[in-house]
Formats: structure tokens, C-alpha cells, sequence
């Protein structure tokens, strides 16, 4: 099953940032150039969605009115709780 749209773009940044911090934790000093490849694309696939994010339009209620955010949707954070920007990756 395929998802489209900003709450589906939102889930696959916030899976995006799992990986990196993952991968980031799998580098070592030497022979792990693929992992350095992968973290490099997934911060740009990050970057691309991020920016397709603040372009879409403002989700409305079923009047019109702005809602101000997604239903559902919480900003991602790290294990300490701090919310994670793509900036940060």
C-alpha cells in the first residue's frame, strides 16, 4: 500500500531521522564509506521533504480555517525528548 501526502511525508522524515541517527552509530574509523554514502542520501531525502513540507498549503478544518497543524501529527524528537530539525542532521 503506497501513501501520499503531508501526514505520510511527515511519518517518512521522522523514520529518515531514526535511520541516520542509526547509521551515524554504525560508522567506524574505516571500510564503512557505504554507510557514509547512505547517511549522505538520507539527509538530502530529508532536506527535499522538509522543504516539499513548507510549501504545502496549511491544513484547514472542514469551514476553511487554518488548523494550524496536521491531526495527529507531533513534532519528531530525539530519546531525550528535544525536537529534531533536519538542520540538526
Amino acid at each position: 500500500m503506497h501513501y501520499n501526502g503531508p501526514k505520510a511525508d511527515y511519518e517518512r522524515v521522522i523514520h529518515l531521522l531514526r535511520e541516520i541517527e542509526f547509521a551515524k552509530s554504525q560508522l567506524a574509523p574505516h571500510d564503512t564509506g557505504h554507510i557514509s554514502t547512505a547517511i549522505s542520501w538520507m539527509e538530502s531525502r530529508v532536506a527535499t521533504l522538509t522543504r516539499k513540507l513548507d510549501q504545502s498549503p496549511e491544513p484547514t478544518d472542514r469551514y476553511g480555517r487554518p488548523t494550524g497543524r496536521m491531526p495527529g501529527y507531533r513534532k519528531p524528537t530525539d530519546e531525550n525528548g528535544r525536537i529534531i530539525r533536519s538542520e540538526d542532521c
